[in-house]
């Protein structure tokens, strides 16, 4: 909205008063969609090498991205449009992408639902994604 202003909730999770956090986000997400984390204790430079990835990956051609579209655990690329958060919506969907991962094993096994990149292509992927999902949960 130009010339406006946004009123964005903060969540600040420097208070041990785990409760009073939990409620701050379910008011923000159910008044307005979003808030912005503060003190969430995740490095700067995780967060730099998570988005220097995540760039990597997004600016990569529609084709080469679908390679690893969304499996039936829902982790992988779901691409612009695939997903529609406001059914009443008359719009085709989100204009959004997506990559989804879970919880990020040890070893390589033959059975984990995440999907990733070819590490000869993203070599630190994997490793920075497990990182980042430790941190943040």
């Amino acid at each position: 909205m130009a010339g406006g202003s946004l009123d964005l909730p903060v969540v600040d999770l420097a208070s041990p008063d785990l409760k009073s956090a939990v409620d701050a986000v379910r008011k923000a997400c159910v008044e307005s969609g979003f808030f912005y984390v503060t003190n969430h204790g995740i490095q700067d430079g995780l967060l730099e090498a998570l988005f220097a990835e995540s760039k990597r990956f997004f600016e990569l051609p529609l084709e080469e991205k679908m390679l690893l579209q969304r499996n039936s655990s829902h982790r992988g690329y779901t691409p612009p449009y695939a997903e529609k958060l406001d059914e009443s919506s008359e719009f085709q969907g989100d204009l959004k992408e997506s990559f989804y991962i879970g919880a990020v094993r040890d070893v390589d096994m033959p059975n984990d639902p995440n999907q990733w990149p070819p590490k000869e292509r993203f070599p630190s992927w994997k490793d920075t994604m497990k990182l980042y999902h430790e941190a943040a949960l």
